[in-house]
């Protein structure tokens, strides 16, 4: 808090007031990291309370969930974490509302080193019910999910392989089962 957020809450509220003087009524969103980089989740929960304590005038928390390629090693399924639940609610107690602004799941296990939750395997199968069901638990707890790379497939990036296993589209042409998935969730269907 005192070597790095202190220093930096200055140059968050200038950019903000920068935005601002442009856009009054901007909505700005915080991103940190995410889960799994500190114990019990206290790097996520401490920038937030401290953004808070420093002043710095932040509508939205946003926050990313563990990717399956890099990143912190958690066991999947992550939701259903105990820390995971217990950091969105001590978030939300702060006053802001959450977003999770980049998740997604793996349906190929190409360039990937992490292991799958036995429930949802790396394929298209195992990654349009892991969407659903980790929709289904953040449903009330965040405002909003965002998928990350969901335009990657197999030849969008042949130098990244874990981006492309982890997109919705098999092809430019052909989207996986997640994609599916994902829109039942962004149109209510799902959820509702």
């Amino acid at each position: 808090r005192d070597n790095l957020w202190k220093l930096g809450a200055p140059l968050l509220k200038a950019a903000i007031r920068g935005v601002r003087a442009v856009y009054s009524d901007a909505k700005i969103l915080l991103h940190v990291a995410g889960f799994g980089y500190s114990r019990l989740n206290i790097a996520a929960t401490g920038f937030f309370q401290s953004m808070i304590d420093l002043g710095v005038p932040f509508d939205i928390a946003g926050l990313s969930f563990p990717y399956q390629f890099n990143g912190p090693d958690v066991a999947q399924p992550y939701f259903a974490n105990s820390d995971f639940l217990a950091t969105l609610n001590q978030i939300a107690n702060l006053g802001r509302p959450l977003q999770i602004v980049e998740f997604s799941y793996p349906a190929d296990p190409s360039g990937t080193s992490k292991t799958p939750a036995s429930k949802y395997p790396f394929t298209p199968a195992g990654q349009a019910a892991f969407i659903g069901a980790f929709a289904e638990a953040v449903r009330g707890k965040v405002d909003s999910i965002f998928y990350f790379y969901p335009d990657y497939y197999a030849g969008f990036a042949p130098s990244s392989p874990e981006l492309e296993g982890g997109g919705l589209f098999n092809s430019t042409t052909t989207a996986r089962p997640g994609l599916e998935v994902f829109n039942a969730i962004a149109e209510s269907r799902l959820l509702a």
